[in-house]
């Protein structure tokens, strides 16, 4: 019952303020505060049996449309175990979601949080590596603790299913270094010189760094992915009470076998591209098969290959320490498999890229 009195409006209430009568009561209480508009709202409370936290949000609510509308309210008769009940929720709820608010960072507070995380990281990475190198000797010196059927099925993993790919991408790498170097060969009216940028371009460089960049995509992902789906369901863990060796069981079987399948993929990938090299050039400048490859042979020496085989097993050592390494990092949070798989893809590439930097120029030092 809504009583008005000049420039003050008061509201009896009676019986339980429930959700029932609750929507019942705002519906009067904002249609009196439209028609009237009054200075003073007072509502009392002497009829009142009981209050639920549907009466109290109402009361809540009605102190933020009076606030909005200037209105001063006031209660009557208010029950003793609501009043602080009210004063806490008027305390810790505002009625709207809470927004954590971030701090600010300035710009180099932010840099210098870059720099101690990639620090943390290389710091870590580095112990991983040592805890390898301390593995990697003691297992060859027993070969009888290997896990040999590991091994031989990761090389299955890493080398058979991604000939076809690697053959594919080394064709098309032939054919383009092909087309880059026909206004090169044309400028000294040799065309026959095409056949030795092929052959050193693919041997040297081409070949071991696109198959490095095709295995990290493929197989450093993959590794980090599962390597993080055992620590996130808890296996990683339960080796590890078994007194199993990390490292010797998931990392040393998987590092083997890439540096063992690498440099053959890299054979593989340079055969391919210089027979896409010689069908190009069959194609575009008319040449003939065996004027290429005589060519290609006077041109090749055997420092050339031996480069190309020695980075691609630093290369695959280097995709599945990293691989390992960034699935053994997952968190429990499931998100951090994605993201640690990510990180190992394009860590992978960047050490790569940059190993491959490091090589050519020591292999340039000794003349090869």
């Amino acid at each position: 019952m809504t009583k008005t009195t000049g420039r003050e409006a008061m509201v009896q209430l009676h019986g339980r303020l429930d959700r029932t009568q609750a929507g019942r009561l705002w519906r009067e209480v904002t249609e009196t505060l439209k028609a009237t508009t009054p200075e003073h709202l007072v509502l009392d409370f002497r009829g009142v049996t009981g209050i639920d936290s549907a009466g109290v949000a109402l009361l809540l609510n009605l102190e933020d449309r009076c606030g909005q509308q200037g209105i001063e309210l006031s209660h009557l008769h208010l029950p003793a175990a609501v009043g602080p009940f009210l004063g806490y929720w008027r305390e810790h709820s505002s009625g709207r979601p809470v927004h954590e608010v971030k701090p600010r960072i300035d710009p180099l507070s932010r840099l210098g949080q870059l720099v101690w995380q990639y620090l943390c990281e290389a710091y870590a990475f580095i112990q991983f590596l040592g805890d390898f190198l301390a593995a990697g000797p003691r297992q060859l010196m027993h070969p009888g603790g290997m896990h040999l059927r590991e091994i031989l099925y990761q090389i299955q993993f890493v080398g058979v299913d991604a000939v076809l790919l690697l053959v594919t991408m080394s064709l098309l790498l032939g054919a383009l270094m092909v087309f880059q170097g026909i206004d090169l060969v044309r400028t000294f009216g040799q065309d026959i010189l095409i056949a030795d940028i092929v052959v050193i371009a693919v041997t040297r460089e081409m070949g071991p760094l696109l198959t490095a960049v095709i295995l990290a995509g493929r197989l450093g992902g993959a590794f980090a992915a599962e390597i993080g789906t055992m620590k996130l369901n808890e296996e990683i863990d339960a080796l590890t009470v078994h007194n199993f060796d990390i490292t010797s069981f998931l990392v040393l079987p998987r590092v083997f076998a890439l540096i063992v399948a690498t440099p053959l993929l890299v054979m593989i990938s340079d055969a391919a591209g210089i027979i896409g090299g010689l069908l190009t050039s069959n194609l575009i400048l008319d040449m003939p098969g065996l004027s290429f490859l005589g060519e290609a042979q006077k041109a090749l020496r055997s420092c050339d290959i031996y480069t190309g085989l020695i980075k691609g097993g630093v290369f695959g050592a280097f995709i599945a320490l990293i691989g390992c390494f960034r699935g053994l990092r997952t968190s429990t949070e499931p998100i951090s498999v994605g993201i640690q798989t990510t990180s190992a893809v394009v860590t992978g590439i960047f050490v790569i890229i940059f190993l491959d930097t490091l090589l050519s120029y020591i292999f340039q030092l000794y003349g090869c």
